[in-house]
């Protein structure tokens, strides 16, 4: 009896323990997914952690049916409930945080700052405004703690060692405000989109797209940013970014002025062997540039589901770049000078404005996340240059020289116009259709004009006044089809048709110019994850890269007494196609290998023409061939105040074809390096510290780069309201020598840059509203005393 009597309170314990699964799904109030949300379920014998992945989902095994549930996000109220799970359908939970009005003065929380994952179709990293390194720094600064990002100092950002910087996006749209002045705590997501698919209409760059949180701090708040940059020069920038949140209304604005100087030094040694002629060119470069930008941002929310959005950006700029040239020539059998050329150019450019508006709409269409929007562009663009030439010409027969005066003058005027539509349809969770057009249109009027006022008849150009008239209309389609099939696996297929007609015609030659392009673009993108710790993933797309305007005149810009630049009318465009494997492991690496093939592939070309004199143009010579391997580590130490990033490139290069009887045929093996430290020097993250190295070998396409390497550091001050920093960045070989050797027309030549080391202080100051501050980051090792 009294086995049978334990048997009986086994069974009953046994029935009252249960397990259960619980599926649950954490959004704000907008159903945007939050992921990393901290999930506490307990009763009596139970405990249980859980963080929310990047749909903000969660799965509870093993759960007792009766359970008390605990969602706390940081910058949300905290969320708690009991609840019995074979009480709800299907044992599913969805809760909406509310945004919290709590006052936290100098409250760190903490958690494993975020780090760069991969969705389908492109690299993210989420929840960037509690990242510690967000703290005190702007949205150009942040990037550069993006491990597979290479940001310039002069504000160029380029994605996995690619030649052409990425195009800069913000909420989707191109940028109309500097980075420099978005705090980056302003950031919600940063998308890295390095093989843009069909929906993207391709960019051989990659595009990155800055997201903002929705939900600003209701009020109105400032930054301003006052910086000063010491190089051969002295350069000054001053701007301010304006933004105000409140229920239905959301603006942002930003003003900024810079006073630019820049000293160049480039010394050419140009060989024509076939005519037995040597000549050297010594360029030292003055410039001079003063610029005033400003951009409005409005969005009106008149419902939850609409959104009417207003953008508009002004740029002008004015500078003066002057020139000083010391032409030499001689023959190759002896080193006494056969003339001497001396010339100084003075560019003076007017005040030259540029006008960008685009007015929005934005329709949520139901629950799942269906949306419709809508784009109108249009912008003009005016340039204008005047040019004087001033040139002594000495000869050893005639000591006495002669002195030449020349005028040439340009203008530059742009009108374009557009409309773009995106319809995404999320039939459920699993399934989305996206689909869109877009439609361009250009209207360029560029022209020269050129005169002699003494001297001798001279110039690249016959005196007198030309224009090139050019007219551009681009039209394109785009479908993409996006499945989850499992937890583990998601695919896109899309496909982009886009045609693009040229009409140009080139008063001086009297020469029309007209071509049509029409090309079927695929793309797809593959993303297998097995488990929390494994990514892989497939991006492969093609686009294609067309001839800015400016490159398809003939006009002749004389740049020295014997060298001058001038457009092809006749360059193609080229073919792009794109083919990307990544591997991200452990949360800390990633391994990518990036294959792309291009067609009619141009590069810049330095050629002496039929007179001797040497010619910069662009041209088509045939294909290429790159394959990219990178090796990347992100790893933090010391309770996240030390974090360590590198990668480790290597690159493969192989072009063929021709250009005017000049073979192409290269292949080369080249590789790079880069070290970051980023280190907190106090134990309330108030002071950074950010050492960068980088080194790149010896490589090799139509023009020869030798190795060469840098170091960029910097110290960052944060304060309550403001921050401090000071950066310095040098290259170890600051005389970099370029050479290019056309062996089939005798001629070769080398140039050498000269680079200048520079130092920068940039002061910030943030005022306004603040409703929640000063939240950096969470340690999961911190959390049960924290929601306790």
């Amino acid at each position: 009896m009294k086995y049978l009597y334990l048997i009986f309170i086994l069974t009953l314990s046994l029935q009252s323990v249960k397990s259960q699964i619980l599926i649950g799904r954490v959004t704000d109030l907008s159903d945007k997914p939050l992921s990393e949300a901290t999930i506490v379920i307990t009763d009596s014998m139970y405990y249980n952690i859980l963080i929310t992945d990047m749909k903000g989902g969660f799965r509870a095994l093993d759960c007792p049916d009766s359970i008390t549930i605990r969602i706390s996000y940081v910058g949300f109220a905290t969320w708690q409930k009991d609840i019995v799970i074979s009480q709800l359908k299907d044992s599913l939970l969805t809760v909406k945080l509310e945004p919290s009005n709590m006052e936290l003065d100098d409250v760190i929380v903490t958690a494993q700052p975020p780090k760069i994952k991969k969705e389908l179709g492109k690299f993210v990293m989420d929840n960037v405004s509690v990242s510690p390194f967000a703290k005190g720094t702007n949205a150009q600064g942040f990037l550069r703690f993006i491990p597979i990002l290479n940001t310039a100092t002069n504000g160029t950002v380029k994605i996995l060692h690619r030649n052409e910087p990425a195009t800069i996006q913000i909420n989707g749209r191109p940028a109309t405000m500097p980075l420099n002045l978005i705090p980056a705590r302003n950031i919600d997501r940063i998308e890295i989109i390095a093989v843009p698919g069909a929906e993207y209409g391709g960019s051989k760059g990659g595009i990155i797209n800055v997201v903002l949180k929705k939900e600003m701090d209701e009020g109105l708040k400032a930054v301003v940013s006052l910086s000063d940059k010491q190089s051969y020069y002295n350069t000054q920038n001053i701007g301010t970014f304006i933004y105000y949140s409140g229920k239905k209304i959301r603006i942002m604005g930003s003003v900024s002025g810079n006073n630019f100087k820049m000293r160049l030094k480039n010394d050419y040694k140009h060989i024509l062997a076939a005519e037995n002629k040597v000549w050297d060119i010594v360029s030292p470069i003055k410039i001079t540039k003063k610029t005033l930008s400003a951009s409005f941002n409005l969005e009106y929310l008149p419902t939850d589901r609409q959104t009417w959005g207003f953008q508009v950006s002004a740029f002008g700029s004015e500078d003066e770049n002057t020139f000083h040239s010391k032409t030499v020539y001689y023959r190759t059998e002896t080193i006494t000078p056969d003339s001497i050329f001396k010339t100084k150019i003075k560019n003076d450019n007017p005040f030259r404005p540029h006008l960008s508006a685009n007015v929005s709409y934005n329709l949520k269409m139901d629950n799942n996340g269906s949306k419709w929007n809508t784009n109108l562009y249009y912008g003009h663009y005016n340039n204008k240059t005047n040019t004087r030439e001033i040139t002594g010409e000495y000869r050893q027969n005639d000591p006495s020289g002669k002195e030449i005066n020349a005028t040439q003058y340009t203008s530059v005027k742009v009108d374009y116009s557009g409309l773009t539509t995106d319809l995404h349809k999320k039939f459920n969770d699993d399934n989305t259709l996206k689909s869109g057009a877009n439609l361009y249109y250009y209207h360029m009027n560029n022209k020269l004009a050129y005169e002699q006022t003494s001297g001798t008849k001279y110039g690249p150009e016959p005196v007198g006044s030309y224009s090139f008239l050019h007219k551009e209309f681009t039209g394109a389609f785009y479908i993409t089809y996006e499945r989850v099939w499992s937890d583990m696996f998601e695919t896109s297929l899309g496909i982009r048709t886009q045609y693009r007609w040229v009409n140009g015609i080139d008063t001086r030659w009297s020469n029309r110019i007209i071509k049509d392009y029409f090309h079927i673009l695929p793309s797809v993108s593959l993303l297998f994850t097995p488990n929390d710790e494994h990514e892989f993933s497939l991006d492969l797309s093609s686009s294609v890269s067309y001839p800015s305007l400016n490159n398809l005149t003939s006009f002749k810009y004389f740049l020295s007494a014997n060298e001058y630049s001038q457009g092809n009318p006749d360059l193609l465009a080229s073919r792009n196609f794109d083919f990307m494997f990544s591997y991200n492991f452990f949360d800390d690496y990633s391994f990518v290998v990036d294959y792309m093939h291009d067609t009619d592939c141009w590069s810049d070309f330095v050629i002496p023409d039929k007179d001797g004199n040497i010619v910069h143009t662009q041209a088509n010579y045939g294909n290429c061939d790159d394959i990219d391997f990178a090796f990347i580590i992100q790893k933090y130490f010391f309770n996240n105040r030390w974090m360590l990033s590198s990668d480790l490139g290597a690159n493969y290069t192989y072009d063929k074809g021709s250009y005017k009887g000049i073979r192409i045929d290269n292949k080369n093996w080249s590789y790079n390096f880069r070290l970051s430290n980023n280190i907190f020097l106090s134990k309330d993250q108030s002071w950074l510290a950010v050492v960068v190295y980088k080194f790149s070998s010896k490589s090799r396409n139509t023009v020869t780069i030798p190795a060469h390497h840098s170091i960029e550091a910097s110290i960052q001050k944060t304060f309550k309201n403001s921050s401090l920093s000071i950066n310095a960045e040098t290259m170890f070989n600051n005389k970099m020598q370029l050479s290019s050797n056309y062996a089939e027309s005798g001629y070769s030549y080398k140039l050498t840059k000269q680079f200048y080391p520079s130092v920068s202080i940039n002061y910030t100051y943030t005022f306004g509203n603040k409703k929640v501050r000063n939240i950096y980051e969470r340690k999961d090792s911190n959390i049960l005393d924290r929601i306790k």
